[in-house]
């Protein structure tokens, strides 16, 4: 039952791209690397540095991990999207979701723009992102929260007027714009 439920709330996230009714836009908040402004270096406590990929550090320095800080908890503490800017394509990049309260690391998404849905399973919002391959072509993924960690349910190839319609759809969330500091760091 919990699969075919979670099976439902999947495809409910992946309707956006494709319905024309004005009174079903989706609601949430978004980030996208490709704003270098807002790209802010951070530095790891060892707890976090100890659960990040070991290619996080094959490009560059420590220095160049920058953070989002995001609160997918709900709580007063929020949660980080940590990503090496030098690992990012031309499009896309990974990002490992932490766990601001006890940094523990609890997933990993990739793409150029990340959505943080208001929808919820297990507690914890859907995400989806898009993972641009060429002008109007791309991977549309969506990842569900399994009490554990974030994992991909579901992806599917768009192109031309699908991802028209994704980005038109998706126009009127909140964009994450401003990045803050992440835990202490330990020198």
């Amino acid at each position: 039952m919990k699969q075919i439920m979670v099976g439902v709330m999947a495809a409910l996230a992946f309707r956006t791209p494709f319905l024309h009714a004005q009174d079903l836009k989706p609601k949430g908040r978004w980030f996208d690397h490709r704003d270098s402004a807002i790209f802010q270096p951070f530095h790891p406590t060892k707890k976090i540095k100890e659960q990040l990929p070991s290619n996080f550090f094959e490009l560059g320095k420590e220095g160049d991990l920058s953070m989002f800080r995001i609160n997918l908890h709900g709580g007063k503490i929020g949660d980080y999207a940590l990503v090496n800017k030098r690992l990012c394509g031309a499009h896309n990049c990974t990002y490992v979701l932490i766990d601001g309260r006890d940094e523990r690391r609890f997933g990993e998404v990739s793409g150029s723009a990340i959505y943080i849905m208001d929808q919820k399973i297990n507690g914890m919002p859907i995400i989806t992102s898009y993972n641009q391959w060429g002008a109007e072509e791309g991977i549309y993924t969506c990842y569900v929260f399994d009490g554990k960690a974030y994992a991909s349910v579901s992806a599917i190839k768009l192109e031309g007027a699908s991802v028209r319609a994704l980005f038109d759809n998706m126009a009127g969330l909140e964009k994450i714009g401003s990045l803050s500091p992440g835990p202490k760091t330990q020198q």
